[in-house]
């Protein structure tokens, strides 16, 4: 279902390393930290699935939606769900929040991101009462994704081998250098959903990977380039 493939946006937004290396890494600088941040971070981490749990079942909402005859009981079933967007989205702004304590300025910036790019991901679930996510489900976008798992893996594991093999050396890459990741990742795992019988799949995510990059540093960076160049091609112009 596309509420579990969904989250495959985190993934991408981040295009980090090994997950497993990212708990004994938070534990290490934590535990570094006098204030020890760590087990508040556990805490959180537990209040966090508390928390999402109190707000959404996610295995009823797939079962309410296998179970509905028509679009428009999908449509009712996610603006009921989607009224829970805030409840949602302060369980996850909370959770990064106690993430930052442990961090030092830069990845705190970062935090900021990860709050916007969670935001946006519940926007696009929830536009329009579920309308692009009633779409990929009508047009069997789900069974496309799922053929696709192992393309998406490589796609994921062939960005991580080529940039940065573990999560403290993502962390020490430029902006630029984690936009270029994000953005090889986004066309690879487009790429392999282009090859599916129905295009639904691969609009889908596109269109969610690039609503998640306005809202990234990505986006910034882009208009600084562009800003950096306006006035060479103004002089360029006048010299022609």
């Amino acid at each position: 279902m596309f509420w579990k493939t969904i989250f495959i946006a985190f993934m991408a937004a981040a295009v980090l390393g090994d997950e497993n290396q990212l708990k004994p890494r938070i534990e290490d600088e934590c535990n570094n930290d006098p204030v020890g941040n760590f087990n508040t971070f556990e805490e959180t981490a537990i209040i966090f699935d508390r928390c999402l749990k109190s707000a959404i079942n996610l295995n009823d909402l797939q079962q309410e939606i296998k179970d509905a005859k028509t679009k428009a009981a999908v449509s009712q079933i996610f603006q009921r769900h989607c009224e829970k967007k805030p409840q949602l989205m302060t369980c996850v702004h909370t959770s990064l929040d106690a993430l930052s304590r442990c961090e030092d300025a830069s990845v705190q910036s970062q935090i900021v991101s990860a709050k916007n790019i969670s935001d946006q991901i519940f926007d696009f679930v929830c536009y329009n009462h579920g309308e692009k996510v009633i779409m990929f489900l009508a047009e069997k976008g789900s069974l496309c994704y799922q053929s696709k798992t192992d393309d998406i893996t490589a796609c994921l594991n062939q960005v991580k081998e080529d940039n940065a093999p573990s999560f403290v050396d993502s962390k020490n890459l430029s902006i630029q250098e984690k936009c270029t990741r994000y953005d090889q990742f986004s066309s690879c795992i487009v790429g392999a959903l282009k090859n599916c019988d129905t295009p639904v799949a691969a609009n889908t995510f596109e269109s969610l990977l690039k609503s998640l990059r306005v809202v990234s540093p990505c986006n910034n960076l882009n208009n600084q380039i562009v800003q950096e160049r306006q006035p060479n091609g103004a002089v360029d112009s006048q010299v022609n």
